[in-house]
């Protein structure tokens, strides 16, 4: 369903994990919705293995207490970024307990990088422009090297 951004605040939708491989996600963004197409960013992280493990475990545990206990999203305290950075949160402290860009998800991408989270030495400018990964994505589903281009 197409959602309305003050709906949102309105318990309108209820809260939901999509579980999906990159290919089918990234190919939502960037193909699928011509109309409005997003801008879709591939950064490299310093997670370990084993964090990035514990992550999807409390991530499936999240999707299965949502079959149990449905949530509603909520435009600002309860999104899709919020909701995600209390999944990481289960696993590691924030650095920093507020940040504007918490409910401004769009800048969500620079406060990782500030926060050290995006393993790169580039500029968080030239981290964001090497890593935007749209020209990579094409109309041809069945790329067998599909992980391997967006990771260019």
């Amino acid at each position: 369903e197409r959602q309305n951004f003050i709906l949102g605040f309105f318990n309108q939708y209820e809260m939901i994990y999509i579980l999906a491989d990159e290919r089918d996600v990234i190919r939502l963004r960037t193909n699928f919705r011509k109309l409005d197409p997003e801008d879709v960013y591939f950064y490299p992280t310093m997670l370990s293995k084993q964090k990035i493990r514990q992550v999807f475990e409390v991530i499936i545990a999240r999707v299965n207490k949502l079959y149990q206990e449905p949530e509603f999203y909520n435009t600002i305290t309860h999104n899709c970024f919020t909701t995600l950075r209390a999944d990481f949160n289960a696993i590691t402290s924030p650095k920093n307990r507020f940040d504007w860009r918490i409910i401004a998800n769009g800048y969500s991408d620079q406060m990782l990088y500030e926060n050290g989270v995006i393993d790169t030495e580039l500029s968080f400018p030239e981290a964001r422009e090497y890593f935007h990964i749209n020209q990579y994505v094409s109309d041809d589903n069945s790329s067998k090297d599909f992980s391997l281009k967006i990771r260019h």
